[in-house]
């Protein structure tokens, strides 16, 4: 399932991909703008899988079909390396475990992001916190993260973003409408409307790289922003923890004082009592002429 760092990546393909589906529902081939029409994006989904009993699938997002069984196209977005390693086996089990009712599984690595990232902010923390506590006179500069993108399309890689941080002109996540639907439904959908079954051209829908890298740089901002609000969180609940921690020391310094105090008080008044016992000892000695 999606985390909040990737989730960004993920609401924009899926919002681009509706677009592309939105330009095909009006197509002159009825069953083209049928499938176009039928085609949901379902988000994050729990699937059933076939083959093994009880057994769950969690691709992060998906598409589906209306009268398919499954969705014909998947969505993995990997957090880290292990993620991305996984990938194809995790396709293949989704594919096996459907009876290839899942057509497509698209990867994307944001592996590399992250693991820059996680070293680049330590070492910013590290500074700031050297100087926030007056131990360097020049305050960190502002993180920035550059690193490569790539695409997983099933067995193929794709670079989308070259070692210079810019979009690899060659490079494109290539699907076609082919990719969202189950060959079974598409049949139904041919003898509804023309009374046989036939091939279906299916139109490519295209996401050029320079898209992936801009929604690639967004992803890394609304990170940025979420990762500073965490750390102005933690300082917030340090400073009140260490504040309610000093206010509880003086508070138990006023007490042992006010203990004192009366206890001081006490001693005093003891003693003015037996002085006071000693002088009328003395003063009832002498009526009675003792010595």
């Amino acid at each position: 399932m999606p985390g909040g760092f990737h989730e960004t990546f993920l609401r924009k393909a899926e919002f681009r991909i509706n677009n592309l589906l939105d330009e095909h529902k009006s197509s002159g081939d009825r069953i083209v703008a049928r499938i176009a029409q039928g085609i949901d994006g379902q988000g994050a989904r729990t699937l059933r899988g076939l083959k093994i009993p009880d057994d769950e699938m969690g691709p992060d997002a998906s598409f589906k079909l209306l009268g398919c069984t499954y969705p014909g196209l998947v969505m993995e977005v990997a957090w880290s390396s292990g993620d991305m390693s996984k990938l194809k086996e995790k396709a293949k089990y989704y594919f096996e475990n459907t009876d290839a009712q899942i057509r497509t599984v698209v990867g994307i690595d944001l592996s590399n992001i992250y693991k820059k990232q996680n070293a680049a902010e330590k070492r910013w923390l590290a500074d700031f916190n050297k100087w926030q506590k007056g131990k360097s006179d020049t305050p960190p500069e502002p993180l920035t993260f550059l690193a490569p993108g790539a695409a997983v399309e099933c067995a193929r890689f794709s670079v989308f973003r070259d070692a210079d941080q810019k979009p690899n002109p060659d490079v494109s996540l290539k699907i076609t409408l082919e990719d969202f639907v189950c060959k079974e439904k598409v049949d139904r959908l041919c003898i509804e409307e023309e009374g046989r079954v036939r091939k279906v051209e299916y139109p490519p829908l295209e996401i050029p790289s320079q898209l992936l890298c801009e929604w690639f740089d967004r992803t890394i901002e609304q990170y940025r922003e979420e990762w500073e609000l965490n750390q102005q969180v933690k300082r917030t609940k340090k400073q009140r923890k260490e504040e309610a921690a000093i206010a509880a020391q003086r508070k138990k310094a006023a007490e042992l004082e006010e203990e004192a105090r009366r206890s001081t008080g006490s001693t005093e008044s003891k003693g003015r009592y037996r002085f006071g016992n000693l002088v009328r000892s003395l003063r009832l000695r002498k009526l009675r002429g003792d010595k």
